[in-house]
């Protein structure tokens, strides 16, 4: 458990294993936003195949009255009657309340808009139904012209007449008290020609309807279900988005759980501090691959947080410092063996830049002895040998064996180079 109390080396152990994190990460996206779209996605379909509601009725949750009213100010209208002058304001005023129901100005509404009123009207009954507003027995009248002069309505205060109309739709309302008011207003102008007056204000307003005797209301339906939302693509799409933020967070959180776990149960050299051992040199780290911008940029964060300054790009450079620190050690011309056991490869271009380098030591690549007994009894001779480990790949108890069987042989162990 030590390594973990170690924050640099597991933040560095987190860059080495950053692919594995960004996979697991896109696994979350992909996985968590297709479960997300597939569903939204289906039932977009579904409910793009249903017909489309194009009424506000359509979508009344409640039985609400949407009055629409219409406020004239009947201003003082002077009339001079032998000596008198006597305002004739409250007296137009109360004139219109008088034709509330007028059968010419009813005729004219009647034709223009019952039948749509009736399409309202009926909603509205079935709405007070489901709502518990009227009995049931209630539910099925009929909707008739007395129902229809009922959703007007003229008041008076003082010079102010206020002129309504209510229905289910608000335009509906507000386009039926309109016309209305222009009938009256020009019903008016026939007894008092030339009669002033002003517009004060137009407004909505709502309220649930009267309660049938014995019914008992409720904002809860009994009966039904509510009518589905309609899905669009654009919500499809954002849903999805947060999906693939959840999915980022999820993925995120899973991939730390199994970097952890790797970095706390590993059997492998997976820092480099892993490669240092007591009494022998650690030359550096070389990297086997070339890199990019990005990738450069890893490594030298990863370098940083573990307190390594000797990394190398090529092996003549890393060639050049280990030839240069082992003529000082060795004298003469001896032979210096090379074991690897992980990655011949770069075991075989390390041994091939040493040799490139001006000097009297001839540098050999050796099996290693955990394989065959071959190499390490040719080593024996000499009695000089580097290692070639791999961060990542080498075995933490195969580099131990390593050093107890060339021990036993009498070989020394004069250096580490490490790859990645």
């Amino acid at each position: 458990m030590g390594n973990f109390y170690d924050l640099n080396d597991f933040i560095a152990f987190l860059l080495r294993k950053l692919k594995v994190i960004v996979i697991i990460a896109l696994i979350g996206i992909i996985g968590f936003a297709g479960i997300r779209f597939k569903g939204l996605y289906a039932e977009y379909q579904k409910s793009k195949n249903q017909p489309q509601q194009t009424t506000t009725v359509a979508n009344t949750q409640e039985p609400m009255k949407c009055w629409a009213e219409v406020v004239i100010n009947v201003l003082p209208n002077y009339e001079i009657v032998g000596e008198t002058t006597m305002d004739r304001g409250n007296e137009i005023a109360a004139y219109y309340s008088s034709l509330r129901t007028d059968a010419n100005i009813m005729q004219e509404m009647h034709d223009k808009y019952f039948e749509k009123a009736k399409v309202y009207g009926d909603k509205m009954r079935e709405l007070m139904s489901t709502y518990g507003y009227i009995l049931d027995k209630e539910k099925n009248y009929k909707y008739v012209d007395y129902d229809f002069q009922r959703q007007f309505a003229v008041t008076i205060n003082n010079n102010y007449v206020t002129i309504g109309f209510y229905s289910l739709d608000t335009e509906f309302s507000k386009q039926v008290v309109n016309d209305y008011t222009d009938l009256l207003n020009a019903k008016v102008e026939e007894q008092y020609p030339n009669f002033e007056y002003t517009k004060a204000s137009e407004s909505i307003r709502y309220e649930l309807p009267e309660v049938s005797s014995g019914a008992a209301p409720t904002r809860v339906s009994n009966g039904g279900s509510a009518a589905p939302a309609t899905m669009t693509m654009e919500t499809v799409i954002k849903q999805t988005i947060k999906g693939c933020v959840w999915g980022l967070m999820i993925g995120l959180v899973l991939a730390l759980v199994v970097v952890f776990l790797q970095y706390m149960m590993s059997r492998k050299m997976i820092l480099w501090s892993q490669m240092h051992k007591n009494g022998i040199t650690n030359y550096g780290l070389l990297y086997r691959k070339k890199a990019g911008v990005f990738g450069r940029a890893k490594r030298k964060c990863i370098a940083a947080l573990e307190g390594n300054r000797t990394c190398f790009e090529k092996e003549e450079q890393l060639a050049e410092l280990v030839v240069a620190d082992l003529e000082k050690q060795l004298i003469g011309e001896e032979t210096v063996f090379v074991c690897g056991a992980e990655d011949n490869q770069i075991v075989e271009r390390i041994v091939e830049s040493l040799n490139g380098q001006k000097s009297s030591l001839q540098f050999e690549l050796m099996e290693s002895p955990l394989k065959s007994s071959k190499g390490i009894q040719a080593a024996e001779k000499t009695g000089h040998v580097i290692l070639v480990e791999v961060i990542g790949v080498t075995l933490k108890n195969d580099i131990e064996q390593k050093l107890h069987a060339f021990n036993n042989y009498g070989v020394k162990v004069i250096g580490i180079i490490g790859a990645e």
